[in-house]
């Protein structure tokens, strides 16, 4: 997917490329979690049958992984407009203190899945069991089974959607993005030509300094 990530971004836009990506990752993860319930992924009958289970949920969770690239692109492209929105608005470019936010939310946002995973399991009675040798003994309970299910699928499904659908409100895009990049080259060229006017200042008062001396 990373080689037509480009082509898609400049056809339909780093923002639309990013809301098509999450929902359609999150709808995969909900079809995958379905298919699993209705074709009964919880039980097996055989080795046979297990092959054909694995086999399909290989290719569920080939096509789930299909928009993580594009995602990946597409979110640098937008996070470079941040860095501009930023400028523009505080008139001070600082990608470190937008990193560091971002870095804090995708924190905040995988204790957040891995909290609800434990809630989850606690809720469906998980309690690991062991054999006479100390070995955990694979479960067996299908409500068990089904709330891994569950926490394995519909998690990442809420937070691709979740993903989608806030960057439906990302606003810097079309002519609110050309005119702060109009504003932003105005400013730098204004600034540039502030340092190099500064910057001739005092070649001139060096030069007139070691004409006194």
């Amino acid at each position: 997917m990373t080689p037509i990530a480009p082509k898609l971004i400049r056809k339909f836009g780093a923002k639309n490329v990013c809301v098509f990506s999450g929902i359609f990752a999150g709808c995969a993860y909900l079809a995958t979690f379905l298919i699993g319930i209705s074709g009964d992924f919880l039980v097996d009958w055989g080795v046979g049958n297990t092959i054909v289970k694995m086999v399909v949920i290989t290719i569920c969770l080939t096509i789930c992984g299909l928009p993580n690239q594009l995602m990946n692109v597409a979110g640098a492209v937008l996070q470079g407009d941040v860095y501009d929105y930023s400028e523009w608005k505080t008139g001070a470019r600082n990608e470190a203190l937008v990193q560091t936010v971002q870095n804090y939310f995708g924190k905040a946002a995988n204790s957040v899945i891995q909290l609800l995973s434990g809630v989850v399991i606690s809720a469906v009675g998980y309690v690991a069991r062991k054999d006479e040798f100390g070995n955990i003994v694979a479960e067996s309970n299908h409500n068990v089974l089904l709330g891994f299910w569950a926490v394995f699928c519909l998690l990442p499904a809420i937070a691709r959607f979740l993903y989608g659908v806030t960057l439906m409100f990302f606003n810097v895009t079309g002519k609110t993005k050309e005119q702060m990049l109009k504003d932003l080259e105005i400013r730098r060229h204004e600034k540039i030509k502030a340092m190099e006017e500064r910057k001739a200042e005092t070649i001139q008062e060096n030069v007139s300094n070691k004409s006194e001396s």
